[in-house]
C-alpha cells in the first residue's frame, strides 16, 4: 500500500465534505498528502531534475508551444483549447512550469495558460494562472 494510494480515499471524503473513517484523525490524513505529494512532486522532477520534467510533462508542454506558435507566426489554430487531468498531472505541469503547489491540488483546481497580444506594439505574452481549489 503507497502512500498516495492511502491518502487518495481520504483526501476525496475531505474533498466532498464527508468525515474520515472512525479512528483516522485528520493530522494522519495531512501527513499522508504531505509525503504522497513530495514523492509524486520528486518523481516529476520538482527537486530539479531537468530530464524528469522532459520525461513527466515534455508531451503537452511541446504542443501547447506549437499551439501558441501558431498563433504568433499566423497560422491556422483553435482559439480555445481545454484540457482536462487529474491532480498528478496537475502537479507535473506546475513543476515543469516551476510553479511549486506546496500540497495536493484541491479538487476543482485548475491552471489557465493565456496567450495575450498587446494591442499596440502587437508583441506577444503568455499569463499562467493557477487557481487551487
Amino acid at each position: 500500500l503507497s502512500l498516495i494510494m492511502a491518502g487518495d480515499p481520504l483526501r476525496s471524503l475531505k474533498g466532498h465534505g464527508l468525515g474520515l473513517p472512525s479512528g483516522v484523525e485528520c493530522s494522519l490524513s495531512d501527513d499522508l498528502d504531505l509525503c504522497g505529494h513530495a514523492l509524486v512532486e520528486a518523481a516529476l522532477g520538482g527537486h530539479g531534475s531537468q530530464e524528469l520534467k522532459r520525461l513527466s510533462s515534455g508531451p503537452l508542454l511541446s504542443e501547447m508551444h506549437e499551439q501558441i506558435m501558431a498563433v504568433v507566426e499566423g497560422r491556422p489554430c483553435p482559439r480555445l483549447v481545454v484540457r482536462s487531468a487529474h491532480d498528478v498531472t496537475v502537479c507535473g505541469l506546475l513543476v515543469a512550469l516551476d510553479l511549486q503547489l506546496h500540497s495536493w491540488p484541491e479538487f476543482g483546481s485548475n491552471i489557465i495558460i493565456e496567450l495575450l497580444r498587446n494591442q499596440a506594439s502587437g508583441q506577444f505574452s503568455v499569463r499562467v494562472v493557477c487557481y487551487d481549489g
